[in-house]
């Protein structure tokens, strides 16, 4: 087995026209069809193009502690999905999932790091294994099989590359979707699940309903459940007549409050594991039925900044603050202490591995050098910002070989309050004032840049134009509420806020242009748009 750093830009200037014509390919299969059916197709169109007997497609848990098996084309489907699941770390999938760098193996048959025993006996000799990306929010990876090799390797590791950018946007907008309804039906329903009715495959039940004793309560793990034999004795006994489901333990903390039951409508599909990343967005803002429903980053709260021990500001410039205090350079030691938070920053509290953050901190160090640097910079960071008063608050947690900075600690991010806010604006509905306080808020937030041309390596540029973008859709969205009320003249002062955003001039996106020409009309006089007395 050998790893092949993911380098998105090498690949696209790397590939001949005929490879990137395939970006096109994709795009046009995701276009027009069911959100599923239409993943299936690019995939199948993905290993038609690369030669491959199999192309698979894993989705992440929002943890991003397990992958699942969301799609399979090709051959030999019961031996693939015999295996449908990995931990991170685990298998190809999982050790993609934690390293975010692609693994290729040819000679599968001695590969132990391979865990999937029958589909070796078939006969199959190559496996690659790519992430989804770059900059996707659902974590996945897609995954090639070939019995015979292909013509050429580097050319179907760039073409698995090239399909991998489409898919994970399509992805974003699958999640983006389903979710918004869900927020929607969260604001006017204190909690309750969503009735399916937004997924033609799924349907909720009362998640304080479900039986005590199911194991998904015991084990926090999610239960997926085929033929109604098969169930627990508990489960057969709670009444759902479902063909088969998927039981999701919702968490408080590290405490199940309750269990919500995902059952199919139809007959379970193969691989059982096809609707269960929709069925973990569905869930993922469900809240105890005695507190508010809540918009979490990575399944939590954000708290307020009063509330916040450790303060990051990000917009505007890079600044550090504890206890009001704020954290000075040399108090750091080191420059890349700095850009070792700002990376667990970008990350809004999901894990990263240490290979990565080390290839991010030093790209061009051999990686044991790097890793051996990494713990020093990590030394110092934490006795920056967990000084020997934090009385056990870490606000960095390390989980195996991955670390983040842990939202659940007392820590106030503007950035990833901004994200916060711009979501639940989008879920406010029809209560357009709610949307306007939110959207005008986030806005205030966005006093400069995303740390202010600090640093200057690859993972910063995406990070900084997803905020940016982020920015000018809540200008377009404000300003548009803004000329709905009749309010022509603050819908241009918001419209005005673009210019600074975009940084180098008005922005010629087609929507702010639109806005722009409608408010200008709104406000020219009546008198002025009347033709020349002669000409009436």
């Amino acid at each position: 087995m050998r790893a092949v750093p993911s380098d998105v830009r090498a690949t696209w200037s790397s590939a001949p026209l005929s490879e990137l014509a395939l970006v096109g390919e994709i795009e046009m299969l995701l276009q027009g069809h069911s959100e599923l059916d239409a993943l299936d197709g690019a995939l199948e169109h993905l290993r038609e193009r690369c030669g491959a007997e199999v192309s698979e497609l894993f989705l992440a848990t929002p943890d991003e502690r397990e992958v699942f098996l969301v799609s399979h084309q090709g051959s030999d489907l019961d031996a693939f999905c015999r295996r449908d699941r990995f931990g991170a770390g685990e298998g190809f999938p999982g050790m993609v999932l934690s390293s975010q760098t692609s693994l290729i193996t040819e000679q599968l048959p001695a590969e132990q790091n391979f865990l999937r025993s029958r589909v070796k006996a078939l006969g199959y000799t190559i496996v690659l294994c790519t992430p989804l990306g770059p900059g996707t929010d659902v974590s996945g990876s897609l995954l090639l099989a070939w019995k015979n090799p292909p013509r050429e390797m580097a050319s179907a590791l760039r073409l698995a590359a090239l399909a991998a950018v489409p898919i994970g946007t399509a992805i974003d907008l699958m999640r983006a979707h389903l979710r918004m309804h869900q927020l929607q039906h969260l604001a006017t329903h204190s909690g309750a699940p969503m009735e399916g009715n937004r997924h033609p495959h799924l349907q909720f039940t009362n998640p304080e309903a479900h039986p005590p004793g199911c194991p998904a309560r015991g084990t926090s793990r999610i239960q997926v459940l085929g033929g109604r034999m098969g169930w627990p004795t508990y489960c057969r006994e709670a009444g759902c007549t479902a063909s088969a489901r998927y039981c999701v333990p919702l968490l408080r903390g590290a405490q199940v409050w309750a269990v919500a039951t995902v059952a199919f409508r139809a007959r379970p599909p193969i691989p059982h594991t096809r609707h269960l990343p929709a069925a973990l967005w569905l869930t993922e803002d469900l809240a105890p039925s005695d507190t508010p429903s809540a918009v979490p980053i990575s399944g939590t709260a954000v708290r307020s900044n009063t509330e916040a021990r450790l303060s990051i500001r990000c917009f505007g410039g890079f600044a550090v603050s504890l206890n009001g205090q704020p954290v000075e350079r040399s108090r750091m030691r080191r420059q890349k202490a700095r850009e070792l938070l700002a990376l667990l920053v970008a990350a809004s509290g999901r894990p990263r591995s240490l290979k990565y953050l080390a290839q991010q901190l030093w790209p061009n160090v051999p990686i044991q050098r790097a890793r051996n640097r990494f713990h020093v910079t990590l030394s110092a960071l934490r006795s920056a910002i967990e000084s020997d008063d934090a009385r056990g608050a870490l606000h960095i947690q390390r989980d195996g070989q991955r670390y983040s900075l842990d939202p659940d600690s007392p820590v106030f991010v503007d950035l990833w309050h901004f994200h916060r806010l711009i979501r639940e604006a989008a879920a406010a509905g029809r209560s357009i004032e709610r949307a306007l306080a939110l959207l005008e808020e986030a806005l205030s937030l966005y006093s400069g840049e995303l740390f202010a041309g600090e640093f200057t390596a690859e993972w910063h540029d995406g990070v900084v134009r997803h905020a940016r973008d982020q920015a000018l859709q809540a200008v377009a969205d404000l300003a548009e509420a803004r000329l709905r009320c009749g309010q022509v003249s603050q819908a241009l002062a918001v419209l005005r806020r673009a210019d600074e955003i975009a940084c180098r001039g008005a922005p010629d996106d087609a929507r702010l242009l639109l806005l722009r020409s409608a408010c200008m009309q709104r406000q020219t006089p009546l008198v002025d748009r009347l033709p020349p007395a002669s000409q009436a």
